[in-house]
C-alpha cells in the first residue's frame, strides 16, 4: 500500500497500486449484475484509490473491513482505531459503497490462548508451523492473542453465526447507512478455523 489518499487541507489524491489496479480489473470483468467481495485488513487506501480511478466499479464492489470502534448501545464511533488512522480520509471517501465494517469490540471476543493453540498445531506442517512461529517470535509471553483478521474472515464465510445491524457513519464523515458487525459466535468460528485448517 502507498501513502494515504487524504491531505490536512482536505485534498484527496489517488494513490495507485497492484492492489488497486487488480481490483479495477477485477471489477470491470465482472458479468453485470454481479460485486467483487473485497476484504480490508488495514487502511482503506487501495479501495478509495480504485473508486476515484474508475467510479463506474462503485456498484460492482462489495467491502468488509475491520477497523473503528463502535458501540451499538450508543451509537457511538471512535475512529482513533490503527487501521483508520492510517487513512481517514480514505473512510470518508466511500459514500454509495456497499460497506460492512467489524469494529473492534466484535472482534475482541475471538481469542486464542497460547498453550490450547500449541497443543492443537502439528509441528511437522509448515501451514501449521506459521501460526505457532509468529507468536513465538512476536509475542511470547502473551498467554492469549485477540485473533482480528481472523474474526473478519470467518465472519464473512459464516455469515449466519453473526449479528450484523444498519448503523449511520460517524457524524463527522458523510452521512450514509452502512452495515456492522455487533456480534459473532466466537466459539463455533473458532471451531470452524481448526476444522478448516487440519482439513487442508
Amino acid at each position: 500500500m502507498s501513502s494515504a489518499t487524504g491531505r490536512a487541507w482536505g485534498q484527496q489524491d489517488a494513490r495507485p497500486s497492484a492492489a488497486s489496479g487488480a481490483m479495477i480489473a477485477a471489477a470491470r470483468a465482472l458479468p453485470a449484475g454481479h460485486q467483487l467481495h473485497v476484504l480490508t485488513l488495514g487502511a482503506l487506501t487501495n479501495i478509495a484509490t480504485a473508486v476515484m480511478q474508475a467510479p463506474e466499479i462503485l456498484p460492482r464492489i462489495r467491502v468488509f473491513s475491520l477497523g473503528a470502534r463502535y458501540n451499538p448501545q450508543s451509537k457511538v464511533w471512535n475512529k482513533s482505531e490503527f487501521n483508520i488512522r492510517n487513512d481517514l480520509n480514505a473512510f470518508d471517501y466511500l459514500p454509495g459503497l456497499d460497506f460492512t465494517v467489524m469494529p473492534l469490540e466484535a472482534a475482541f471476543p475471538l481469542q486464542f490462548g497460547r498453550e490450547d493453540t500449541y497443543a492443537r498445531l502439528d509441528e511437522t506442517r509448515p501451514l501449521e508451523q506459521i501460526l505457532e512461529n509468529r507468536w513465538r517470535e512476536h509475542n511470547p509471553q502473551d498467554a492469549k492473542r485477540i485473533m482480528w483478521d481472523l474474526a473478519l474472515v470467518e465472519a464473512y464465510l459464516k455469515p449466519l453465526l453473526c449479528r450484523v445491524e444498519t448503523a449511520m457513519t460517524p457524524p463527522e464523515n458523510k452521512q450514509r447507512q452502512i452495515r456492522v458487525y455487533v456480534k459473532i459466535d466466537d466459539r463455533v468460528l473458532a471451531e470452524d478455523f481448526w476444522k478448516v485448517l487440519k482439513a487442508y
